[in-house]
């Protein structure tokens, strides 16, 4: 493509985009993270019953994506990760310092 008197301008501009869009990701993540009612290590529990350790929390488009790694019948953490769904009403358990 032939260069144009426009192209130092648009080069800056776009640095400017990433710059900005790195510090709202960065911003958008923390607030994510206070203001997500589970930090990551604690111990869950849904209506169903399953049972799981918060394993992420992600910055979502305008809220927080709670990641959860379920664990096995024998107490032991499994292979299976699930998000956090409204539906699933997941709630902290009470028993935090293990695993069922």
């Amino acid at each position: 493509m032939k260069e144009t008197q426009y192209d130092a301008e648009i080069t800056e501009l776009e640095d400017n985009i990433k710059v900005l869009t790195q510090k709202l990701y960065g911003l958008k993540q923390k607030r994510a993270e206070e203001t997500c009612e589970f930090q990551v290590g604690d111990k869950v529990v849904d209506i169903r019953g399953r049972v799981g350790e918060v394993e992420k929390v992600w910055a979502s488009y305008d809220d927080a994506d709670v990641f959860i790694r379920l664990y096995k019948k024998d107490g032991s953490r499994g292979l299976r990760s699930t998000e956090a769904y409204s539906w699933d009403k997941w709630e902290k358990s009470v028993r935090q310092e293990l695993p069922i």
